[in-house]
């Protein structure tokens, strides 16, 4: 499944507590609509995947917006 930045309706992490420990969890990526979801088991240092994913949305959502705006 592929989901454009554009297209993300929402970015989780989920952790349990030994993943607390060792810096690892799950990410779930789902896209509006029909666009599916991603799920993505046991990465490393998945706070920073979240951080750079919610970057990269909101980059690519700001351009959409001052796009619109001319």
């Amino acid at each position: 499944t592929i989901i454009p930045y554009q297209s993300v309706a929402d970015v989780n992490v989920n952790k349990g507590v030994f993943a607390r420990i060792f810096d690892y969890g799950d990410i779930q990526v789902t896209g509006f609509g029909k666009g599916g979801t991603i799920h993505m088991i046991g990465m490393r240092h998945p706070d920073a995947i979240y951080n750079l994913l919610e970057k990269k949305i909101n980059l690519v959502r700001s351009a959409f917006i001052a796009k619109e705006d001319k």
